[in-house]
């Protein structure tokens, strides 16, 4: 099972608003089944993680590091990690990255190779 961002930034942010972009590792296959309508499968089995990340700079590239509760509580009203994987897991957008481990903290140039090389899923 490979890891993939599901990335979350909220509507209507702009580059001027320093949006905050919310990532959470999971695997794709799994993802799309449960979207598609398999709510049988435990979010265990396709969530790598319930620990919720962001991009350390504003946008959607660069290292990875632990949002503030407060960030949390901006972005999604709460700072409780199972409703905000729930959240992301129906808003988020795929990012098809293939990163190795579950909590990569890729340096911004194998980052931007994996935006690059990346296709959008809603």
């Amino acid at each position: 099972m490979g890891a993939e961002m599901l990335t979350y930034t909220p509507e209507g942010s702009t580059a001027n608003d320093h949006p905050v972009t919310m990532v959470l590792m999971v695997d794709d296959e799994m993802l799309q089944k449960y979207r598609k309508g398999d709510k049988s499968i435990p979010l265990a089995q396709f969530v790598h993680s319930f620990e919720i990340s962001k991009f350390h700079a504003p946008g959607s590239e660069g290292k990875l590091v632990k949002p503030s509760n407060t960030e949390k509580l901006s972005v999604f009203g709460t700072k409780n990690d199972t409703e905000i994987v729930e959240f992301m897991i129906e808003h988020g957008i795929l990012r098809n990255k293939h990163v190795k481990s579950k909590a990569t903290m890729a340096p911004l140039s194998d980052v931007e190779k994996l935006m690059q090389a990346g296709r959008r899923v809603y």
